[in-house]
């Protein structure tokens, strides 16, 4: 294969990549940056990933498992109210 031909191949995967990864989050936005989107969660899942928000606001997540199929993300545990002074 010529070396014109790779770079062809690359892009064309980069690209496809790249639009698959924008439709995936059209519509909701990944495990990892549910948290961002939604403020007042500070624990999260997609029934493969559980995130939790850890004392600085930044997200710590599981790792799936190998046949695990993500459904919608829910927040398991929104923040605590404040409590008054």
């Amino acid at each position: 294969m010529t070396a014109t031909k790779l770079a062809l191949l690359l892009a064309g995967l980069v690209f496809a990549d790249m639009r698959l990864a924008s439709a995936l989050t059209a519509d909701q936005p990944a495990v990892q940056a549910y948290g961002n989107v939604n403020r007042s969660c500070r624990e999260w899942t997609d029934g493969c990933v559980v995130c939790v928000k850890n004392s600085e606001d930044s997200p710590s997540c599981s790792t799936p498992g190998v046949a695990c199929q993500p459904k919608d993300v829910i927040c398991k545990g929104p923040a605590a109210p404040a409590t008054p002074r």
